[in-house]
């Protein structure tokens, strides 16, 4: 973007500014004289035989003019809301990480044993995704356990108990180049999630291989002025949906 930028203020200091500031003498010296004055003509001739004709015929047809213009927004629209034409806002491709984070959260007052074990198994669920696909996936497992964990800071939870947070606890997986590894990203993120069979006292099983927090595909907004029945209303809905075909990575916000 921003050579494209340079690109254009360069073209308009040599071609086109000089032609603003007309003057009887020449503002530039051979050869940059000459392509100043081939230029000045192609816009010459493309305004005479394109624009001025257009204009023209657009003067003369005072009904029709407006009605093609809406036609061509019309068309505009559709193309892009059948994704004819596609709108990529995010490139997917950037946005993958070269490792993939588990971000597990049990129920408040959880002992610190139990929630390390429950990440060595989870690690030991990705050291299986690798023995099950081909190449070397893996270049190195880190776990963490009693640290809070920043993705719920971000949705504004700032009540998460920070004095005794060993409910909480993360498995990153760091993944090695291609090659030896074979597989894409996401590919071995579904895999390792089939390999992870999720227990009760696990309230949050998140995982994460981009970049940048995806927006979800499906979210629903509860609201109740008692914490703990909007807690039950949630975790009730969430259990629903998780024996919906096709949904998979379900998480809420409640702590």
């Amino acid at each position: 973007m921003v050579f494209f930028v340079l690109v254009v203020s360069l073209v308009e200091a040599f071609l086109i500014l000089p032609a603003h500031l007309s003057h009887e003498k020449s503002w530039s010296l051979s050869p940059l004289r000459e392509i100043q004055t081939s230029v000045g003509q192609l816009l010459d001739s493309f305004r005479s035989k394109v624009i001025a004709p257009i204009v023209s015929w657009s003067v003369r047809h005072v009904v029709l003019t407006p009605v093609l213009g809406v036609v061509f927004v019309i068309g505009s629209i559709l193309l892009i809301g059948s994704d004819a034409v596609r709108v990529i806002i995010v490139d997917q491709s950037r946005n993958v990480s070269d490792s993939i984070e588990a971000e597990i959260s049990m129920p408040v007052g959880t002992p610190f044993s139990q929630t390390l074990a429950e990440a060595q198994r989870i690690a030991k669920a990705a050291e299986l995704t690798n023995e099950q696909l081909e190449g070397d996936s893996i270049k190195s497992i880190s776990v963490v356990v009693g640290v809070p964990i920043q993705s719920a800071r971000a949705v504004g939870q700032r009540d998460l108990h920070t004095s005794d947070s060993s409910h909480i606890a993360s498995v990153r997986v760091h993944l090695n180049d291609r090659p030896p590894r074979e597989f894409s990203v996401p590919e071995f993120e579904r895999t390792w999630r089939d390999n992870i069979k999720t227990v009760a006292p696990i309230e949050r099983l998140e995982f994460r291989s981009s970049k940048y927090r995806p927006v979800p595909n499906v979210a629903y907004s509860l609201q109740h002025e008692d914490r703990e029945v909007l807690k039950s209303a949630a975790s009730e809905l969430r259990g629903m949906l998780q024996n919906e075909p096709g949904l998979y990575g379900l998480t809420d916000n409640m702590v």
